[in-house]
C-alpha cells in the first residue's frame, strides 16, 4: 500500500539579498563590538560605586579594575590619612588607562579590526580567571557573564569574518569595486 509522505515541518527560507545580509553581519558586528564599550563603562561605574563606598557592583565589569580599586584602597589606609587620596588617584588613574583600551578595542573592531576582537577577547578571558582566583572565594556570576560577553564578542568576530567573505563575493561579482590596494612604508 503507497503511503503520501508527511508534509515537511520545515518552512522554506526566504531568500535574503546580498544587502540585506550585509546589513544584518553589519548590525552582528557592531553588536559584538559594543561589548567592549560596554565592558569600560561599566568597569568606570564600578570604580565610582568603590570610591563612594556602595556595596553595589556590576558583575559585567572588569575584574582588575576591581582589585586595582581594593588595592588602592587598603593601602591608603595603611599608610596614613594623608596618603589615601593619592594612592586611590594613582588607582584612578590606572583604571582609566585600562578602561580606555577597552574602549579603543570598541573602537578598532567597529572599524572590522580583526585583531581588536583577538587581543580584547583574550585580555577580558584572562579577567574572567581573575575572578575565579584573586579573591579568597571565586566570584562565578561573575565568572558566568563574563563568558556571556566573551560569546557576544565571538558573534561579533564570527559577523566580521562573514562580512569579509560576502564583500570578496560581492567584489568578484562586479557589485561592489575592488578593493584599494594597501600602501606601505618603504
Amino acid at each position: 500500500m503507497y503511503q503520501t509522505p508527511a508534509p515537511s515541518s520545515a518552512t522554506p527560507r526566504p531568500v535574503v539579498s546580498p544587502l540585506e545580509l550585509k546589513l544584518k553581519l553589519q548590525n552582528r558586528l557592531r553588536s559584538g563590538a559594543s561589548w567592549f564599550y560596554w565592558i569600560a563603562v561599566l568597569s568606570i561605574i564600578n570604580s565610582i560605586l568603590m570610591m563612594a563606598s556602595s556595596k553595589i557592583s556590576f558583575i559585567f565589569g572588569l575584574g582588575i579594575t576591581q582589585i586595582i580599586d581594593a588595592m588602592a584602597y587598603l593601602i591608603g589606609q595603611d599608610l596614613g590619612l594623608e596618603s589615601v587620596n593619592t594612592v586611590r588617584i594613582i588607582g584612578w588613574v590606572m583604571n582609566l588607562v585600562i578602561v580606555g583600551i577597552f574602549a579603543l578595542f570598541g573602537v578598532f573592531a567597529n572599524k572590522r579590526k580583526r585583531w581588536a576582537f583577538y587581543v580584547g577577547m583574550g585580555l577580558y578571558g584572562l579577567d574572567a580567571l581573575a575572578t575565579l582566583f584573586v579573591w579568597d572565594s571565586p566570584d562565578l556570576l561573575s565568572f558566568a557573564f563574563h563568558l556571556i560577553v566573551i560569546w557576544g564578542l565571538v558573534s561579533g568576530l564570527r559577523a566580521l569574518g562573514q562580512l569579509e567573505k560576502l564583500d570578496e563575493a560581492l567584489r568578484q561579482s562586479g557589485v561592489l569595486p575592488p578593493q584599494p590596494p594597501t600602501i606601505t612604508p618603504a
